[in-house]
């Protein structure tokens, strides 16, 4: 018979023991990973992490916290889960005569600390937008689940002896915000939602959240995400190869914008996208998708709203004949909407703009971006209708591939408070409560509307559900990593390894100069993304020559091992023998790849990379053009690189057929 271990868990007013085979029993159940300690009136005193076998202390008190207006009754279960953590879920029932507002933060750990070790030696992973692993304190570290926070994780750990991780297992999309702090070496985790209202007897039941230990740092932790996520995880049309493959995504303007001709001529009416084409050819070394921002624009009705320009640019024929020229270069053609602005002194905003426009908290228009627009609520089914029709419309007259909605993605800049829209309008903490669910209702009818072959893209990634609504988007995480407090020297993209499938292009700079940047363009080459371009491409101070030699350097190369970037399990920061190099891991069915990154001051030289051997693979160095050698040793080959201060390199293991 074999040995048992025990759990001590409780359900809200009792302790429970559950029984859990050693080993891989019928039940399905592992070796349990962890334990929690309670104390006699079930709080939570500790974390036994049964990897590394070290004991982990807590704060005192309940797995949650619940902020009320009224009586409620909350019931914890804790169960092990088949991989040996433990899976807790919450239901809160009203025992009040009238309806209470219920403020749940769950789980909630308060102050946990190893039994040993420095402060210095307690690192956490808050997997906010551009930010890594890091071990800094005091730090308080609050983000909304959004654009700023898309994936649902977080995890703590001791630096090489393991740790913890919380994966919050909700696919609806409910508005939380996910917080961690570190004080005098203790970590306090929680994951507070939205505020709700239960009426008398009503029950609301969180969704789980899994607790799960791990030897070493956070890649534990960030598997365990992904595996959950392609547990359930379903795009509502099928992936796009040729999207996946696209490295240079050119932004194009018909008008004449940053000191630059636009493509059309307002006095001939011509339009000549394919000689901007060409000479973006010559100076990025490529251009695989055209982005025309403002196709939509006339003098009178200004950029957004009426999306009606063919008497202004001369026709829909003169627009059409120019996307079918890029056609036959092979180069698809997508075409901007906004998804939050009219003009005001367009037709549609004079006739709905009021009625469709968002009121912020205090019932007041939203000014964002100015007074001469109003911003549309996506809840309002009218405008929804509207502005999918358009895209629809025009994407069927000119034989588009692409439809874009500015301003989606982000997940925070908005909410609606409009009485008149028969939404609701509760005022909670989280003042973009709708926002997640409005963009998705639109997302969601606009690919209906765009068929299957068409992809869909947004201004920025959203939460990790919302990516399921469409194929890709601009990114910002690589600008925001450039931050020094986010600990991210490589400016790696987790989000990016997270959701292999979904495509990001990186943005760099806004409406102004990329100039000397070179290092974001590495990065975006070192995550194996897209680049978005913008700009009068001959203007040296927008693209200054060193800039645009990186870019059709990293460009060539994408392009040429698109199958390897391509990877459905790419792995972030994989270890190197160098700790100033960083690398991330492609591996594909013909070749592996790695990009890797001298994040340091100085050149380095020497070994740099360890992976086991594989008869037959040979290795070429993409970034200097020749073939690599390694040295054999025990089982594994060790690669020898040169790599120049703040510079790039990429290998590839070529397998044997």
């Amino acid at each position: 018979m074999k040995s048992i271990h025990r759990y001590s868990i409780m359900i809200w007013a009792f302790a429970l023991v559950v029984w859990v085979n050693e080993g891989q029993g019928q039940s399905g159940y592992t070796t349990p990973k962890l334990s929690l300690h309670l104390d006699a009136r079930n709080q939570l005193v500790a974390l036994e992490q049964h990897l590394t076998k070290e004991r982990w202390n807590a704060q005192k008190g309940n797995l949650y916290l619940l902020e009320k207006s009224g009586s409620t009754t909350a019931k914890l279960n804790i169960v092990p889960s088949d991989n040996g953590n433990l899976i807790l879920s919450l239901s809160i029932t009203n025992t009040d005569r009238d309806s209470v507002i219920v403020a749940p933060t769950f789980p909630y750990i308060r102050n946990l600390k190893p039994s040993g070790g420095s402060p210095d030696e307690l690192y956490y992973l808050f997997p906010s937008q551009g930010k890594l692993a890091d071990n800094r304190q005091p730090v308080q570290l609050r983000e909304v689940y959004s654009g700023n926070f898309p994936l649902q994780f977080m995890d703590i750990y001791k630096q090489h002896q393991g740790g913890f991780y919380i994966l919050c297992k909700d696919t609806t999309n409910y508005s939380k915000a996910f917080s961690l702090s570190k004080q005098n070496g203790a970590i306090t985790l929680g994951v507070q939602y939205r505020e709700r209202k239960l009426a008398p007897g009503e029950t609301w039941t969180l969704p789980t959240t899994e607790i799960g230990a791990h030897t070493g740092d956070w890649h534990e932790a960030f598997f365990a995400y992904r595996n959950w996520v392609r547990e359930w995880y379903q795009p509502l049309t099928e992936r796009k190869q040729w999207f996946r493959d696209i490295y240079n995504f050119r932004q194009l303007f018909l008008h004449t914008i940053f000191g630059e001709e636009g493509a059309f001529d307002s006095k001939t009416k011509k339009i000549d996208l394919l000689g901007k084409v060409a000479a973006d050819k010559i100076a990025f070394g490529g251009v695989d998708f055209v982005h025309i921002f403002d196709w939509g624009k006339t003098p009178d009705a200004g950029r957004v709203g009426d999306y009606s320009p063919w008497n202004y640019l001369g026709g829909k024929e003169n627009l059409k004949k120019e996307i079918e020229k890029l056609k036959k270069q092979g180069i698809k053609v997508g075409l901007y909407q906004e998804g939050y602005l009219i003009n005001t002194v367009s037709k549609i905003g004079q006739q709905k703009g009021k009625e469709w426009q968002q009121l912020d908290m205090r019932g007041l228009p939203y000014l964002r971006m100015g007074d001469e627009y109003y911003y549309p609520c996506p809840l309002v089914k009218e405008w929804r209708d509207y502005i999918t029709d358009i895209a629809k419309n025009v994407s069927d007259d000119l034989k588009t591939w692409g439809s874009y909605i500015d301003q989606f993605g982000f997940g925070w800049q908005y909410g609606c408070y409009n009485p008149t829209h028969g939404h609701d309008i509760s005022i909670t903490s989280f003042p973009n409560g709708n926002q997640l669910r409005a963009e998705d209702q639109l997302m969601k009818e606009l690919k209906a509307k765009l068929g299957k072959e068409r992809v869909t893209y947004t201004e920025e990634m959203p939460t990790d559900v919302s990516t399921q609504f469409q194929d890709g988007s601009f990114s910002y995480a690589v600008t925001v990593a450039a931050d020094p407090s986010k600990k991210n020297p490589s400016r790696a993209n987790l989000a990016r390894f997270a959701l292999p499938d979904y495509k990001l292009f990186e943005i760099l700079h806004v409406d102004e100069p990329v100039g000397h940047d070179t290092l974001g363009i590495k990065g975006v080459f070192f995550n194996g993304e897209g680049l978005w371009i913008e700009g009068p491409a001959a203007d040296t101070a927008w693209f200054p020559e060193n800039t645009k030699r990186v870019i059709r350097k990293t460009y060539s190369i994408l392009s040429e091992y698109s199958d390897a970037f391509g990877s459905d399990n790419p792995i972030p920061l994989v270890e190197t023998l160098n700790e100033n190099v960083h690398a991330n891991y492609f591996p594909s069915r013909k070749r592996n790849l790695w990009t890797l990154f001298n994040t340091s001051d100085t050149r380095v030289s020497g070994n740099i990379l360890k992976t086991p051997h594989i008869k037959g693979a040979v290795y070429f160095d993409a970034w200097n053009r020749r073939q690599l050698v390694p040295e054999l040793v025990d089982g594994y080959d060790i690669i020898k690189l040169t790599i120049e201060a703040q510079d790039l390199g990429c290998i590839v293991q070529i397998l044997k057929p």
